[in-house]
């Protein structure tokens, strides 16, 4: 079983709806998520970016709830934080250069995403973890 056949596994299981029916061609959209339903572009070829997508939507699906580009609360700034290398590299107290080698090499050994203890990490479209109930 591949990595995009299980997260399909986790969604369903978890009663989350994957759907693949819907044309986004003429958006900027490669996903939408509501209420429960991932809508992913019919026009994602590859397993790796649809593994990737769906890792990150199941994220957002366990992880977030209210509008999140509010960061007037203390709790939105802290669920907005690391978005980029930069960031995440300081955060670590390591150089950009040595955390983009360390995934790079996570991401040659494990692949798009992994399941490890209680925790599912992806590597592509871009770093993502998430602690799965």
């Amino acid at each position: 079983m591949n990595n995009c056949e299980k997260l399909l596994d986790i969604a369903n299981n978890d009663g989350i709806v994957v759907t693949e029916k819907f044309d986004f061609s003429q958006t900027r959209f490669k996903v939408l998520y509501c209420n429960g339903v991932i809508a992913i572009n019919s026009n994602i070829q590859t397993n790796s970016e649809k593994s990737g997508i769906l890792a990150e939507e199941l994220g957002h699906h366990y992880t977030t709830f209210g509008n999140i580009t509010d960061l007037e609360s203390t709790e939105n700034q802290n669920k907005a934080n690391c978005l980029t290398l930069n960031e995440m590299a300081e955060h670590l107290e390591v150089s950009e250069e040595f955390l983009s080698e360390a995934l790079e090499y996570y991401r040659k050994k494990y692949g798009v995403c992994t399941e490890i203890d209680n925790y599912l990490i992806y590597f592509e479209p871009s770093l993502g973890v998430m602690e799965l109930i």
